[in-house]
This record gives C-alpha cells, structure tokens and sequence, in this order.
C-alpha cells in the first residue's frame, strides 16, 4: 500500500475519475476534480487538492439521497475509494498539511449537514477517519490526526448521542500518553521477581515494548531489533534500554517465554493489570513507544522501523 503514495497527484485524478459509476438522479458519482491547468508542481497541486477536494461533494446547491448504501448520493464504497485518493493526494503534506485539510473537509461536512439536515453523513466520516488514522491496521494511523478531527465533530454540537459517545472514547484514548508529554508511570515485575517502575529506569532513551507469547508480529519486531546494526549499537553503547512488558493474565507460560527474549533486555510484566486497565492505549499487541530520558514520549505506536530510522537521523 505504501507504494501508492508514490503515483503522481495527476495519475491518482486520471485513475479515480475513471471509477465513476452512472447518475440517475438520485445517486451519482464521485465528483472527482483536477487543479488549474497553471499549476504543474506536486506540491502546489496537493495543497490546492487539500482545499478543493471535497467542494463537488458538498455541494450545497443540491440534496442527494442517503441512505443503509449511499452517502450524499455516493455509493459507500465509492466514498471510501475517494477519501483514499485524498489521502493520498494530501499526505505528503505531512501532519500538518492532512490536519489543514481535514480541517478543511469537515468545514464544508458541517456545512453541507446545516443545509440539508442529512445528519447521516456525519457518523459516516467519523468512521472513515478512524478507519485511516487509528485503527491499528492502518499504516497511517496518528493519534495527531485524529484528536482535531474528533475534537470539531463533538464542538460541531450535530453529534447524535451515540456518535458522541463513540468519538468520546477514542479521544480519550488517543489523549494518553502523547508525543511531548510525559508517559505516565507504572510499576512492573522483572522475570527475576524484582519490582521497579518506569520513572526508575536509567537511559538515554527507552524502548516501550508491548508484547505478548506467541504473537507473531511481536516475534518480527524481536528478530529486526536484534539484528538492526543501529538499534542494537544504541543498545550496547547503553544508549538505548528495552523493556519488554507483558500485560496480561497468564504469567507462567509469559515467564517461560521471557527465558528466549534478548538477555540484555528488561523483560517485565504488570502484576497490578493497570496497564491492560487503561492508562496507555494499546489498540492492539504489539505497540512500541519510544521514551527520552526524562520518560518524554518521542514515538507512541510506532513501527519498529520508525524508531530505527529516528535513531539513524537524530
């Protein structure tokens, strides 16, 4: 997936509108846009594409049918075939240049609800935006993201009940722990029996390792750990500490799993099950952040290859 990001802005504009279906008056298709003819810079094209993706969709001078398959008058899976193209066409604006132009979308959203009073469409972009950018699935997932987003959906005051509720939550979760604040402090059990906390750990940085037996992801991220010639020259140079922490219930076969991860490493598990209780947002195992030594957060969910290449460009 990765490597769609790579398509020009003008070859993602060819290619979308070529997926539109018929209109018959009460559905349509997409309406996809391209930039002015005058601008022929990626950049310039992805910034004016960031304000003006959305303008054809809403539209307020027409009211389109929605309904259990169509938003606006657009098949769903149309929509979300669309919202991919724009995210392709904004992401390599960065976070900032996405929160712009979501910014943007969910102006001309509320907009277009105001006017047409199809208050449906609204639960159907709080779910696309937490498909993209905080399920655990998704390689664009960003917290940063998410929490203005959800933030102008709950201040739009067009919030149902449950779609309230539902975006509360994930902006609670997403608040915990955040890049530039202070990770919040537990106590752990060492695989020798030995109780310690997070705040007494001594190191340039650290390594947050939510991991569990037999998770295959956690064994990959174990094995590029072990053989990144960055990760682990930071390791022996004692300029970076792992702590592998277990979260749940199971502690006998988590112990004998503990005999095979790295020797040098911290491996720990939770025994107040605070952890799994909530006061860090693991949407799923494994989950990796990355800590300063004032226990700063630097990463929060991050690909192991993320942190590698922080490392390689501090």
């Amino acid at each position: 997936m990765k490597g769609i990001l790579y398509l020009t802005i003008f070859q993602i504009i060819i290619l979308s509108a070529c997926s539109c279906s018929n209109r018959d008056g009460k559905t349509r298709p997409f309406p996809y846009m391209s930039p002015p003819a005058m601008i022929n810079s990626e950049e310039s094209a992805a910034e004016y594409m960031s304000d003006n993706f959305w303008n054809g969709f809403f539209d307020t001078t027409a009211i389109w049918k929605s309904d259990s398959a169509t938003v606006a008058g657009v098949s769903k899976k149309e929509l979300n075939e669309a919202f991919s193209s724009y995210v392709r066409l904004v992401f390599p604006l960065g976070q900032k240049g996405m929160t712009k132009a979501n910014d943007r979308m969910l102006e001309q959203l509320f907009a277009y609800v105001r006017h047409s009073g199809d208050s449906s469409v609204l639960p159907v972009f709080a779910d696309i935006l937490e498909a993209f950018f905080y399920d655990p699935n998704s390689f664009l997932r960003n917290d940063e993201i998410i929490i203005p987003a959800y933030r102008s959906i709950l201040e739009s005051g067009m919030a149902d009940e449950n779609l309230y509720a539902s975006c509360s939550w994930i902006l609670s979760r997403a608040m915990l722990n955040r890049v530039g604040e202070t990770a919040s402090d537990f106590v752990f059990t060492d695989s020798e029996g030995n109780e310690s906390s997070l705040s007494s750990i001594n190191s340039e940085y650290l390594l947050l390792f939510f991991n569990n037996p037999g998770c295959n992801a956690c064994a990959i991220i174990i094995d590029f750990i072990k053989n990144s010639m960055v990760l682990e020259g930071a390791a022996k140079e004692k300029d970076l500490t792992v702590l592998a922490l277990y979260i749940d219930e199971n502690v006998e076969e988590w112990m004998e799993y503990a005999k095979g991860l790295p020797e040098k490493w911290i491996k720990a598990y939770d025994p107040t099950f605070s952890l799994k209780e909530g006061i860090y947002d693991l949407k799923a195992i494994p989950t990796i952040y990355l800590l300063d030594n004032e226990k700063t957060v630097i990463l929060k969910d991050a690909d192991i290859r993320a942190v590698e290449a922080w490392f390689q460009n501090r």
